[in-house]
Protein backbone atom coordinates (compact mmCIF):
# COMPACT_ATOMS: atom_id res chain seq x y z
CA UNK A 1 0.00 0.00 0.00
CA UNK A 2 2.80 2.33 0.86
CA UNK A 3 4.64 1.68 -2.32
CA UNK A 4 1.07 2.10 -4.24
CA UNK A 5 0.87 6.05 -3.00
CA UNK A 6 4.65 6.41 -3.11
CA UNK A 7 3.42 5.56 -7.03
CA UNK A 8 0.77 7.86 -7.04
CA UNK A 9 2.28 11.18 -5.44
CA UNK A 10 5.37 10.64 -7.67
CA UNK A 11 3.26 9.94 -10.82
CA UNK A 12 1.16 13.35 -9.35
CA UNK A 13 3.90 15.40 -8.89
CA UNK A 14 5.98 14.07 -12.52
CA UNK A 15 2.40 14.89 -14.13
CA UNK A 16 1.70 18.34 -12.21
CA UNK A 17 5.55 19.43 -13.00
CA UNK A 18 5.05 18.50 -16.70
CA UNK A 19 1.64 19.89 -17.07
CA UNK A 20 2.78 23.44 -16.12
CA UNK A 21 5.71 23.34 -18.41
CA UNK A 22 3.51 22.68 -21.32
CA UNK A 23 1.57 26.31 -20.53
CA UNK A 24 3.27 27.98 -23.38
CA UNK A 25 3.36 27.39 -27.56
CA UNK A 26 5.66 27.30 -29.53
CA UNK A 27 5.95 31.11 -30.53
CA UNK A 28 6.34 32.39 -26.66
CA UNK A 29 9.02 29.57 -26.07
CA UNK A 30 10.74 30.90 -29.49
CA UNK A 31 10.34 34.85 -28.16
CA UNK A 32 11.86 33.91 -24.65
CA UNK A 33 14.45 32.35 -26.41
CA UNK A 34 15.03 35.41 -28.65
CA UNK A 35 14.60 37.71 -25.88
CA UNK A 36 17.80 36.78 -24.16
CA UNK A 37 19.78 38.32 -27.31
CA UNK A 38 20.11 42.22 -27.70
CA UNK A 39 20.37 43.52 -31.15
CA UNK A 40 24.08 44.47 -32.68
CA UNK A 41 24.00 47.34 -34.80
CA UNK A 42 26.50 48.73 -36.79
CA UNK A 43 27.24 52.73 -37.78
CA UNK A 44 29.00 52.99 -41.24
CA UNK A 45 30.99 56.02 -41.28
CA UNK A 46 30.39 58.38 -44.72
CA UNK A 47 33.20 56.87 -46.74
CA UNK A 48 32.31 53.43 -45.83
CA UNK A 49 28.60 53.54 -47.11
CA UNK A 50 27.42 51.21 -49.78
CA UNK A 51 27.25 53.18 -53.68
CA UNK A 52 23.45 52.67 -53.98
CA UNK A 53 23.16 51.35 -57.86
CA UNK A 54 20.49 51.82 -59.34
CA UNK A 55 18.29 49.11 -60.42
CA UNK A 56 16.06 49.46 -62.92
CA UNK A 57 15.96 50.98 -66.65
CA UNK A 58 14.60 55.18 -66.64
CA UNK A 59 16.21 55.36 -63.24
CA UNK A 60 19.28 57.78 -63.09
CA UNK A 61 22.44 56.53 -63.75
CA UNK A 62 21.44 53.02 -64.36
CA UNK A 63 24.26 50.49 -66.48
CA UNK A 64 22.60 47.70 -67.86
CA UNK A 65 26.30 46.33 -67.14
CA UNK A 66 25.87 45.82 -63.50
CA UNK A 67 22.83 43.63 -63.43
CA UNK A 68 25.34 41.01 -62.75
CA UNK A 69 27.99 40.37 -60.91
CA UNK A 70 31.26 39.43 -62.61
CA UNK A 71 31.39 35.91 -61.02
CA UNK A 72 29.24 33.66 -58.63
CA UNK A 73 31.18 30.44 -57.32
CA UNK A 74 28.42 27.98 -55.81
CA UNK A 75 28.70 24.24 -54.24
CA UNK A 76 27.53 21.30 -56.27
CA UNK A 77 24.62 21.08 -53.83
CA UNK A 78 23.81 24.21 -53.67
CA UNK A 79 20.85 26.67 -55.46
CA UNK A 80 21.41 30.21 -57.68
CA UNK A 81 19.13 32.81 -57.29
CA UNK A 82 19.90 35.36 -59.42
CA UNK A 83 17.27 38.41 -60.62
CA UNK A 84 16.91 40.69 -62.73
CA UNK A 85 15.65 44.51 -62.45
CA UNK A 86 12.43 44.84 -60.63
CA UNK A 87 10.94 48.06 -62.57
CA UNK A 88 10.16 49.21 -66.36
CA UNK A 89 10.76 45.66 -67.98
CA UNK A 90 8.67 43.81 -70.80
CA UNK A 91 10.75 40.64 -70.96
CA UNK A 92 13.57 38.76 -69.37
CA UNK A 93 15.55 36.15 -71.07
CA UNK A 94 18.30 33.85 -69.54
CA UNK A 95 20.42 31.27 -71.45
CA UNK A 96 23.19 29.51 -69.93
CA UNK A 97 26.41 28.44 -72.44
CA UNK A 98 29.31 26.46 -71.48
CA UNK A 99 31.04 25.06 -70.07
CA UNK A 100 33.91 28.00 -71.06
CA UNK A 101 37.34 28.05 -70.26
CA UNK A 102 39.40 30.88 -69.56
CA UNK A 103 43.06 30.87 -70.48
CA UNK A 104 46.01 32.87 -68.74
CA UNK A 105 45.54 35.86 -70.73
CA UNK A 106 41.83 36.13 -70.23
CA UNK A 107 40.15 34.77 -73.59
CA UNK A 108 37.26 33.05 -73.16
CA UNK A 109 36.97 30.12 -75.17
CA UNK A 110 33.31 27.73 -76.09
CA UNK A 111 31.85 30.13 -74.68
CA UNK A 112 28.46 31.00 -77.11
CA UNK A 113 28.92 28.37 -79.10
CA UNK A 114 26.93 25.76 -76.36
CA UNK A 115 24.18 26.34 -75.13
CA UNK A 116 23.45 24.71 -71.91
CA UNK A 117 20.17 23.30 -71.62
CA UNK A 118 19.36 24.22 -68.10
CA UNK A 119 16.31 23.11 -65.72
CA UNK A 120 15.46 25.87 -63.76
CA UNK A 121 14.00 24.62 -60.02
CA UNK A 122 11.54 27.04 -59.86
CA UNK A 123 9.47 29.35 -62.51
CA UNK A 124 10.97 29.71 -66.62
CA UNK A 125 14.09 31.25 -68.31
CA UNK A 126 11.56 33.86 -68.81
CA UNK A 127 11.04 35.07 -65.34
CA UNK A 128 12.79 38.00 -63.54
CA UNK A 129 14.29 35.68 -60.93
CA UNK A 130 16.85 32.58 -62.54
CA UNK A 131 16.38 29.78 -59.65
CA UNK A 132 18.31 26.35 -60.62
CA UNK A 133 19.35 23.87 -57.59
CA UNK A 134 23.07 22.79 -59.20
CA UNK A 135 22.23 19.03 -58.70
CA UNK A 136 19.18 19.32 -60.86
CA UNK A 137 20.19 21.76 -63.18
CA UNK A 138 22.13 19.53 -65.67
CA UNK A 139 25.01 21.54 -65.06
CA UNK A 140 27.95 19.84 -64.08
CA UNK A 141 31.06 20.44 -61.50
CA UNK A 142 34.48 21.60 -61.64
CA UNK A 143 33.07 23.99 -64.96
CA UNK A 144 33.06 27.36 -65.33
CA UNK A 145 29.29 28.76 -67.45
CA UNK A 146 28.66 31.89 -68.54
CA UNK A 147 24.68 33.25 -67.72
CA UNK A 148 23.01 35.60 -69.84
CA UNK A 149 20.21 37.85 -69.01
CA UNK A 150 18.76 39.90 -71.29
CA UNK A 151 15.59 42.33 -71.32
CA UNK A 152 13.49 44.47 -73.14
CA UNK A 153 12.38 47.28 -71.48
CA UNK A 154 8.39 48.90 -71.63
CA UNK A 155 9.75 51.27 -74.32
CA UNK A 156 11.09 48.67 -76.23
CA UNK A 157 15.17 49.20 -75.85
CA UNK A 158 17.94 45.78 -74.97
CA UNK A 159 20.00 45.51 -72.32
CA UNK A 160 22.68 42.50 -72.16
CA UNK A 161 24.48 41.55 -68.79
CA UNK A 162 26.18 38.50 -68.59
CA UNK A 163 28.56 36.32 -65.36
CA UNK A 164 30.37 33.61 -65.08
CA UNK A 165 28.90 31.13 -62.62
CA UNK A 166 31.77 28.40 -61.62
CA UNK A 167 30.53 25.20 -60.01
CA UNK A 168 32.98 23.71 -57.70
CA UNK A 169 32.37 20.74 -55.58
CA UNK A 170 31.45 20.16 -51.95
CA UNK A 171 33.95 20.27 -49.52
CA UNK A 172 35.45 17.31 -47.96
CA UNK A 173 36.46 17.73 -44.31
CA UNK A 174 38.42 14.84 -42.54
Amino acid sequence: MKRASAFVLIFSFLFLLFASGCNQSVDDMLDGYNGGFSPVYTVLEQDEKEEEIPLSPGDDGFDPEKMLREVYSIQADSTLILAGPPNNVYSYDWMVYGPISVSLDDNITNGEDNIVNVRPFKGTLNDQTFVIYVPQSGLEVNNTYKVTLRIVTQGGVFYKDSCSVVIYPHAKYN
